[in-house]
């Protein structure tokens, strides 16, 4: 008989953006004794992005630091919830209190933007991946998840979710705000390739899922102020006098 596929089968590499402290003491003594060696790696590894340059280097070292981590946390949270509805109400619990605490920390309006665009993003692939039964999602250890994110189609993924931790974790310690704003408009570079790569495959997913037509003129409307507010004079002189006019 034939397996049933796993998550890593249908988006594989996607992770919720754990909060470390708060998803091991969501888990059982016994798991957490298990898996408690995972805080101070990804703490240390996400310190880094707080004071080093940031470089695609950088970010693929941190990231590379990360995933064993995460998908040693994420495997025991998969064998501790009772059921898919648990897992996905515990990623968009998350995802609501990351967006309440960096939109208070950032300063700028454009980082608040580019943040909603890439957490939404995140939690629309988290939705995608528990299609999955929650049998399966326990099954899958940690080694897998940690393979699995090693893996060429994820690479952008994960650096994108180690720069949001990054910024989050400045949000934490009340760092620096344009520090967080560099590592959020890495994360949304990284995922409009993650994007890209999965609309090329046939896949649409939206940042905004949920947002209603009037919520989505106002939106659009907001980014067209905010473009021109931007642009100088002549930038906008040159972008009309190379308007194209003709397909001929």
């Amino acid at each position: 008989m034939a397996q049933p596929a796993s998550p890593l089968d249908v988006q594989p590499g996607v992770l919720p953006l754990w909060d470390i402290d708060a998803a091991l003491a969501r888990l059982p003594a016994e798991q957490r004794a298990k898996v408690a060696w995972a805080k101070a790696p990804a703490l240390a590894a996400l310190d880094r992005l707080e004071g080093e340059p940031l470089t695609d280097e950088l970010l693929a070292e941190v990231a590379g630091v990360l995933a064993k981590p995460l998908a040693a946390v994420t495997s025991a949270l998969w064998q501790t919830l009772a059921s898919r509805d648990a897992w996905q109400s515990l990623a968009e619990s998350g995802h609501r209190d990351d967006a309440a605490l960096m939109n208070s920390f950032l300063t700028s309006e454009d980082a608040r933007d580019t943040l909603a665009w890439c957490l939404g993003f995140v939690r629309s692939l988290v939705a995608f991946t528990s299609v999955a039964s929650a049998e399966v999602m326990a099954q899958l250890r940690g080694d897998e998840l940690t393979h699995a994110l090693a893996q060429p189609q994820n690479v952008a993924l994960l650096r994108a979710e180690a720069a949001l931790l990054g910024a989050r974790r400045l949000a934490h310690r009340d760092g620096d705000p344009e520090r967080a704003a560099e590592l959020i408009d890495a994360a949304f570079m990284l995922l409009c390739e993650v994007q890209d790569s999965m609309r090329h495959d046939g896949l649409w997913l939206s940042p905004f899922v949920a947002e209603s037509p009037d919520e989505r003129a106002e939106r659009t409307l907001r980014y067209a102020r905010q473009v021109r507010d931007a642009l100088s004079e002549d930038d906008v002189e040159t972008l009309d006098a190379a308007r194209l006019r003709s397909l001929r």
